[in-house]
């Protein structure tokens, strides 16, 4: 069996997968009686009618409807067009005839699969199903010849199975679905056939492997796969529910190993940490993943991941007594982190990936997504751009992690070329609905005895669908308006507030409907921060912003030293401070700063209350 391959002509009722077992070596004692005895007379055109006759018996429509809409879950959409027939069919409860659509797949299938392909790995696991829970649906010879080839399908499969590293996230979900949910798939609907009892062991090893290679040791999946994450939790928890027997009686642990169930239910509770409050993912242009985390919870889940999800999602969980995990987390392995402000659909929560020189975040608030896609940036030194390297791409690494009840704080740092260093920056104040978002170029590794020279740094933020950019006319500041009217305000704070100034740079929207904001500076380093209030009710008062003078000895020190900003919105203001050459005991508006940065909220005594400070020896 192990070196079967997809044949050449189809025999139909002694298929290549079966071909030359006797009926002990082909049939589980589970067998009716029939078909072993047909098999044994030599019939085998008659057992296996017996055998399609006797899984009708055992079919419902219930069973039939759940298992052919749990296909659609978490899928980009139109992804198979085969997958929304049947689930249109199963609501009616009973699907047509299938003749003509099967005879047309085998057709179709070449003799090299194509075992990257999403859409076929689907069609794949939706013919299984068929048979397994709709076998009246094709007559006998055509439910063999279906059955051999995806057995034929889930051998190959397997047998290409190799490292995950590197592969396009619809590789990792087609290989999953082909080499792990096809074969448990038919070795549960068909545990009479031994051949198709023994895929189990292979579907149980591929998908442990997947589970434990694709995610770090708290279940967060590594971020080269989230764009298509939706799709691959839907197929684990699929492949999870056929641990369910027929009384709900659910099994210790998946169809994989025990370390792999361990990192499957922590990706459930990281899983919601990402999800919108539509029930889609941040990054993830796939389907909704509500009923997939409402079947995982089901079977898996613990009384703080179900008070998440019911905070989250339109779900009752009964968990109004249980109090949820921290909303916010960050992976250096996965490079993804989720700033988060809570677990209330309306929360700011925030998405930052950097698996790739082009970094990607989103921006979430009041059920709207803002912000949604690639965050590329652009360092330009007397006008030649260095965030290219001759060496290889841009590599970031994350230098430092802060949560706390107040503040969730990013900050990621890669090197350029001639040993400039680009820092970038993400602060979400929770309790307030602040956002800031900051580029640092330091040249010379800041040792302060770098030449002097003219930067640019220019970085873009892809607005979502239905956002548009609206920039005031005599200020730098803009507005971001949904349909539902203003929803967020930015603040250039490295610019100065009126446009009639100096020209420092530009806050606008480019052609590809991205979010551009250009800081221009002299000097050896240079600081960009782009602040966003996320309040429409308090930015519409008021709004503005200050770069602040910050001294050293009591003299004024220049811009590429040290940087400040004190912004405002309503009656609410808050201080931003950086250390761009090595930190010293400095001051601006009165506080005494000896640390690398600061971060925090004017109280109405006018002390600033700390969101979070990075020490000088950090």
């Amino acid at each position: 069996m192990a070196g079967a391959t997809l044949p050449e002509q189809e025999t139909p009722l002694v298929p290549t997968a079966f071909a030359g077992r006797d009926a002990k070596k082909l049939w589980r004692t589970s067998a009716p009686a029939g078909v072993r005895k047909q098999w044994s007379a030599g019939d085998h055109a008659e057992a296996w009618e017996i055998y399609r006759l006797s899984l009708v018996e055992q079919t419902d429509r219930e069973t039939l409807k759940s298992k052919l809409a749990a296909l659609g879950w978490g899928s980009p959409p139109a992804t198979s067009e085969f997958v929304a027939s049947l689930e249109k069919a199963a609501k009616r409860g009973k699907l047509p005839d299938l003749d003509g659509a099967a005879s047309d797949w085998l057709d179709a299938l070449p003799s090299d699969p194509p075992l990257d392909s999403l859409p076929a790995a689907l069609d794949a696991v939706a013919w299984a199903n068929v048979l397994c829970v709709s076998p009246e649906s094709v007559p006998t010879e055509l439910w063999v010849r279906l059955l051999d080839s995806l057995v034929n399908l889930a051998l190959a499969a397997s047998q290409s199975r190799a490292s995950l590293e590197g592969a396009s996230p619809e590789r990792v979900v087609a290989h999953n679905l082909f080499a792990g949910e096809l074969p448990l798939t038919l070795a549960t609907g068909l545990d009479a056939l031994k051949p198709v009892r023994e895929l189990r062991d292979d579907a149980s090893a591929t998908l442990s492997e997947a589970l434990i290679e694709l995610t770090d040791g708290e279940g967060m999946a590594t971020a080269s796969v989230l764009s298509r994450l939706p799709a691959l939790l839907a197929c684990w928890t699929r492949c999870r529910t056929m641990s369910v027997d027929a009384d709900g009686d659910v099994a210790e642990r998946g169809p994989w190993s025990a370390d792999a169930q361990t990192q499957y239910e922590w990706l459930v509770r990281q899983s919601l940490r990402m999800t919108k409050y539509d029930g889609s993912l941040l990054l993830s242009r796939c389907g909704s993943v509500t009923e997939a985390l409402a079947e995982a919870l089901s079977v898996d889940g613990d009384s703080a991941d179900d008070a998440a999800a019911e905070r989250r999602l339109p779900l009752d969980l009964d968990a109004a007594n249980a109090s949820p995990p921290d909303p916010s987390t960050e992976s250096e392995w996965a490079e993804t982190a989720v700033l988060s402000a809570g677990w209330a659909p309306k929360s700011p929560v925030i998405t930052v990936t950097w698996d790739r020189p082009t970094m990607r975040l989103a921006l979430v608030s009041g059920k709207q997504t803002l912000l949604e896609g690639d965050w590329p940036v652009v360092v330009r030194r007397n006008g030649q751009r260095i965030d290219e390297r001759a060496d290889g791409p841009l590599e970031w690494d994350s230098q430092c992690w802060y949560s706390d009840q107040d503040c969730d704080y990013l900050e990621l740092a890669t090197d350029l070329a001639d040993g400039v260093r680009l820092e970038r920056q993400v602060i979400l104040g929770r309790q307030h609905g602040v956002v800031g978002v900051a580029e640092i170029v330091t040249n010379g590794v800041r040792t302060g005895l770098a030449d002097e020279a003219s930067w640019e740094i220019e970085t873009r933020l892809e607005l979502a669908p239905g956002v548009r950019l609206e920039p005031e006319p005599e200020t730098h500041d803009a507005v971001l308006h949904t349909n539902k009217g203003p929803a967020a305000a930015l603040l250039p704070c490295s610019l100065p507030e009126w446009r009639v100034e100096r020209d420092e740079g530009a806050l606008t929207r480019d052609q590809d409907h991205r979010l551009r904001m250009l800081t221009i500076g002299q000097g050896r380093n240079l600081a960009s921060l782009l602040w966003i209030d996320l309040s429409a009710k308090r930015f519409a008062k008021q709004r503005t912003w200050r770069r602040l003078s910050v001294a050293q000895s009591l003299k004024k020190v220049a811009r590429d030293v040290a940087v400040s900003f004190r912004m405002q919105s309503g009656k609410d203001q808050w201080l931003y401070y950086r250390s761009l050459d090595p930190p010293a005991n400095r001051t601006v508006l009165g506080q005494n700063l000896s640390s690398e940065a600061f971060v925090g909220r004017f109280l109405p005594t006018g002390e600033v209350d700390e969101y979070f400070e990075i020490e000088a020896d950090a």
